[in-house]
């Protein structure tokens, strides 16, 4: 398998997730690089590789120290390749391009883009409505708007399992 997926998106991306988890991130990114540049590459591998360039968007929120700022910068050049017509891609697209903005203190571009997508909440799941109210709440504070900013996280912390990193925010 493994001599196989430097010729096959597929099998690329498998072998990424599998050294993904295994913590071998170097070995996943260069899978997730063929998989990504494939002939038919999936929206779901280009989240998986934009993901893994920021450590799993552990701290997507504030740079992390120890991952180059040109991860950010990729992931947020990978996410806009998505298409555009696929609706739930699209507004994870979306969601992500916000989430890298803030990391990247464009904080106003940010916030435009939370407020673009506020009207695509109505089918997303329970996980991305939750990552869309930290993100405006976040971005909304960090451009002065403290009311948007206040109700968002507020409704983020109806998630009690994220209540206590809303609260942080608050």
């Amino acid at each position: 398998v493994q001599n196989q997926w430097p010729s096959n998106g597929k099998i690329a991306h498998y072998m990424a997730n599998a050294c993904n988890k295994l913590g071998k991130k170097n070995e996943a990114l260069r899978a997730y690089e063929v998989a990504v540049q494939s002939d038919a590459p999936r929206a779901d591998w280009v989240f998986d590789y934009a993901s893994a360039l920021i450590d799993d968007g552990k701290e997507v929120f504030e740079i992390s120290k120890s991952i180059p700022v040109a991860n950010y910068v990729k992931a947020l050049q990978l996410v806009s390749t998505v298409d555009k017509e696929d609706q739930n891609w699209s507004f994870k697209a979306k969601l992500l391009q916000g989430e890298l903005m803030i990391a990247l203190s464009k904080h106003q571009e940010a916030y435009e883009q939370y407020q673009k997508i506020s009207n695509e909440l109505e089918n997303v799941s329970p996980a991305d409505a939750l990552r869309f109210q930290i993100g405006l709440g976040t971005s909304a504070y960090r451009v002065g708007n403290n009311e948007i900013a206040i109700a968002a996280l507020k409704e983020a912390t109806k998630d009690t399992d994220k209540a206590v990193f809303v609260n942080q925010q608050l």
